[in-house]
């Protein structure tokens, strides 16, 4: 009983602690009226695909003034500093950045410190929802996130080290739910062999198609292509290059919501 205690105590500690490191901001927009429209559109589609795409985004609540619309205000809550500059880098938060900048009349942002850590934690579930979702198997280790520049949402890539002699590159990558490959082409092709859990691929000019454990997806030298896990699952993967000395891969541009949200059933 002694021992439970003190590892409760322990488990309270470290999730005040991770509280502690949380960044609390309220973004204070004013909006030129002729753009409120179109800015709040923006928006919307900005504040889904943060917290759905990005697992350490805890909340954009975006609110605006019942007595003036044009008086925005957003609720942001990140895991810690890291989380936030992640964010800010993603494609889709600078999209949004690039498309209103016109439409801001002025902007403030106010660091906020919570007054109850317990209630707050409480009311903000997503990391519990987050971990009660379906849990994938890994068979290789985590590896290293995936640059912001080639992937939407957080990726991790672990590579096999493999003899210079077979000309191949092979590895795992772990695709959380939403996020996905740019569109990229690959010299020799890709075969990629699914693992655990479920998600998308798509050559360019055909339907997306759903892949989950057990399937083996073939890409054609050249073609555009991409990939990547389903919003609510996420996907393992060993990906393989063959014949390296042509090439390894050409990265294009990021996938949009709308090309990842058109699937078929």
């Amino acid at each position: 009983m002694k021992h439970l205690i003190i590892m409760l105590m322990c488990f309270s500690a470290q999730m005040v602690l991770a509280q502690q490191k949380q960044i609390i901001r309220i973004s204070e927009i004013e909006i030129f009226p002729e753009y409120l429209s179109g800015y709040k559109s923006i928006l919307k589609t900005e504040a889904e695909a943060s917290v759905r795409l990005e697992a350490e985004v805890i909340s954009i609540f975006p609110m605006f003034q019942k007595e003036d619309s044009t008086q925005i205000r957003i609720l942001e809550i990140y895991a810690d500093e890291e989380a936030y500059k992640s964010h800010i880098a993603t494609p889709h938060f600078q999209q949004y950045k690039t498309t209103t900048l016109e439409m801001v009349k002025s902007l403030k942002l106010v660091d906020m410190s919570a007054i109850d850590l317990e209630t707050m934690n409480k009311i903000f579930k997503k990391e519990m929802e987050t971990e009660n979702k379906q849990e994938l198997e890994a068979i290789f280790p985590k590896g290293e996130k995936g640059s912001n520049e080639f992937f939407t949402g957080n990726a991790n890539n672990f590579g096999f080290q493999l003899d210079s002699v077979f000309t191949t590159v092979a590895g795992n990558v772990y695709f959380k739910p939403g996020a996905r490959s740019n569109w990229h082409t690959h010299p020799s092709g890709q075969i990629l062999i699914i693992t655990d859990g479920v998600g998308y691929h798509q050559i360019e000019g055909h339907p997306i198609e759903v892949i989950k454990k057990g399937d083996v997806v073939q890409c054609p030298p050249n073609v555009r292509h991409w990939h990547g896990a389903s919003e609510d699952v996420g996907l393992q993967q060993i990906y393989i290059v063959p014949n390296t000395e042509k090439g390894i891969v050409n990265w294009q541009e990021a996938v949009t919501d709308l090309v990842y949200r058109t699937r078929t059933e």
